[in-house]
């Protein structure tokens, strides 16, 4: 569960800024004392879609998308937060009952990303090391940063391979 915590304030603390702009609270004030509910609207879903035709959906939730991250943002009021590419990925945001529902995929789809941050974080033994490596490009992933490839199974896959060399020590 620590691990949970610190990944939500690792993404608070990287979004922060952008928050601020859209709460209308202060950045340091999110920093420090994280979302509540008031910042959050009643009956709002977020709904993504994967270039691999994947979808995921989140019920009170919110979205920020930050092309210089080449980040996507979901805030969601239950659930944490979560990161996604942007890299390929179409996000939307309406009311419930017009967005259809894909919670499988939505736990799916989470799931895989936290398991490569929690990997990553795990080989660099720091979280904020593992946030920078997942936001950089890497000449091993074709100077793609392992960010973008969290889309599709097959990049998954390679970010893993590559963490998996790093840990051993094989950097070719």
């Amino acid at each position: 569960m620590e691990l949970i915590d610190n990944y939500s304030r690792a993404i608070l603390k990287l979004f922060a800024d952008d928050l601020s702009h859209k709460l209308r609270r202060s950045a340091d004030e999110i920093r420090n004392n994280g979302l509540t509910a008031y910042d959050f609207s009643a009956g709002q879903r977020v709904e993504i879609r994967f270039e691999d035709g994947s979808s995921a959906c989140f019920k009170h939730a919110f979205f920020i998308s930050c092309p210089e991250k080449r980040l996507i943002a979901v805030f969601t009021e239950h659930c944490g937060y979560y990161l996604f590419p942007s890299l390929g990925t179409k996000v939307s945001q309406a009311p419930e009952t017009f967005l259809e529902t894909s919670q499988s995929m939505t736990s799916k789809k989470a799931r895989q990303v936290v398991q490569v941050i929690e990997r990553a974080i795990e080989v660099f033994e720091n979280e904020g090391k593992a946030l920078l490596w997942l936001n950089s490009p890497n000449l091993a992933l074709g100077d793609v940063r392992p960010f973008d490839l969290l889309a599709t199974r097959e990049g998954v896959k390679k970010v893993l391979d590559v963490l998996v060399r790093i840990e051993h020590g094989i950097l070719a």
